[in-house]
């Protein structure tokens, strides 16, 4: 959404809109800015500065990290603040957008998961474990700590 500032009335204006998100090279992280954002937002120029505060919504789509499965993840904001100096030269425009990607991008999970019990996939044949045991017969290989037990077996005895 873009806001030409010297049409912002001195006393602020309530602006909506819905917007489609830039294009992000986001997808090494598995995350899609697919769909566009609404935007509800309470916009003002105060001493100099363009000041914009409300909310957005949209859904995103996410690749989950156990399972490798995409699922749509809602990333909304009810807080939302955007401040930016302005020359009052008549002709800047100012756009929403990309501060609200941005706000986004921050507020995104630090693991993107389909959901909290996901299984993810078996190690050894790569299955969605989700849907279903996969047949892999149990190993008895040998863990990572298998020497440390056998000190204690020792300490034991």
């Amino acid at each position: 959404m873009k806001i030409e500032v010297h049409r912002v009335s001195p006393l602020g204006e309530t602006v909506e809109a819905t917007s489609p998100l830039p294009e992000t090279h986001m997808e090494p992280v598995g995350v899609w800015f697919d769909q566009p954002v609404r935007l509800k937002m309470k916009v003002s120029v105060v001493n100099k500065v363009f000041v914009a505060m409300g909310s957005y919504e949209t859904t995103i789509t996410m690749e989950c990290h156990r399972c490798l499965r995409r699922f749509a993840y809602r990333a909304a904001s009810t807080d939302y603040i955007w401040e930016q100096p302005v020359k009052l030269s008549g002709d800047e425009i100012i756009d929403l957008t990309e501060g609200v990607q941005e706000d986004i991008m921050l507020r995104l999970p630090l693991k993107n998961l389909c959901s909290e019990d996901c299984k993810g996939l078996c190690p050894r044949c790569g299955k969605d474990l989700n849907e279903g045991p996969c047949g892999c017969e149990e190993t008895g290989l040998p863990s990572a700590f298998s020497e440390l037990d056998t000190l204690l077996q020792e300490e034991g005895e």
